[in-house]
């Protein structure tokens, strides 16, 4: 019985671990793949693809760019009806608000779906986590890939990032007082 159990555990941990590929390219075909396949909730969705971004920072890379662009194409190629319209997110400001504006193609009938997702380096990999998610946050698939950062074309870590880890030490050192530390005088 515990052979058993261990053999089930590990096979568990196989299963769980992100696929590896060698390049962007297939990165960007299996997690389009991916996306398809792990829908929770029944298509077509309008897809605007918002943001990979490095996790912890909030911010992008080259790598990440390039990535969403590739992924971009191959959900438009995409063989099935799932997702008639993919695009980058357009926004347009007008008095104090941000509006997220249609895509030409956009169906619609389709509800519309957010591509957005992050990625971080473990051990000479990256892994790269995408979801799509609907208006209101929830997500409805989910997507996982590694690549090794040996055969990364494009500059994976975002540009000033050894400033951002310094300014957030620097940060993390200033303690703001408690508000009941704070006495006031009337």
């Amino acid at each position: 019985i515990i052979l058993i159990i261990v053999l089930l555990f590990c096979s568990g941990l196989l299963v769980a671990e992100a696929e590896t590929v060698n390049d962007e390219n297939t990165a960007a075909r299996v997690l389009s793949e991916q996306l398809a396949e792990n829908l929770k909730v029944d298509p077509p969705f309008n897809i605007k693809i918002r943001r990979l971004v490095y996790e912890g920072y909030g911010v992008s890379s080259v790598f990440a760019e390039n990535l969403l662009d590739v992924i971009k194409d191959e959900l438009k190629s995409n063989e099935g009806e799932d997702f008639p319209s993919v695009a980058r997110v357009k926004r347009e400001v007008k008095y104090r608000s941000l509006k997220i504006l249609p895509n030409e193609e956009e169906k619609t009938e389709a509800k519309d779906g957010f591509l957005e997702g992050n990625y971080r380096d473990v051990n000479g990999l990256i892994i790269v986590e995408l979801r799509l998610v609907l208006e209101n946050g929830t997500s409805f698939s989910r997507a996982e890939i590694s690549l090794p950062v040996s055969e990364l074309k494009h500059e994976w870590k975002p540009r000033g990032l050894d400033i951002i880890k310094q300014s957030q030490k620097e940060a993390s050192k200033t303690i703001a007082p408690k508000p009941n530390d704070c006495l006031l005088y009337t």
